[in-house]
């Protein structure tokens, strides 16, 4: 998928039946009004996964649809291999 987050099929992330995280928590430090990671660590796909496993293991969610864009796809696909 090309194009930029303004593209209508982004609303097509499955909601119906089961929980959906869309999200990436690195892209969240670095894009938002925070200061981005320094430590190379940081953007370790492994580290990103983990990440997402531990917000999804806090919120005691043993499975859900991941839609990432971008960087997020990539952590999503990792998330997959790490975690699977």
């Amino acid at each position: 998928m090309t194009g930029n987050l303004q593209i209508g099929g982004l609303s097509a992330v499955p909601t119906h039946s089961k929980r959906t995280i869309a999200s990436s928590s690195l892209m969240l430090e670095v894009m938002a009004q925070s200061d981005k990671p320094h430590d190379p660590a940081a953007y370790v796909l492994e580290k990103q996964a983990g990440d997402i496993v531990a917000v999804l293991d806090k919120l005691g969610v043993d499975k859900a649809h991941y839609f990432g864009y971008s960087l997020g796809g990539t952590v999503g696909l990792g998330c997959s291999q790490v975690f699977p």
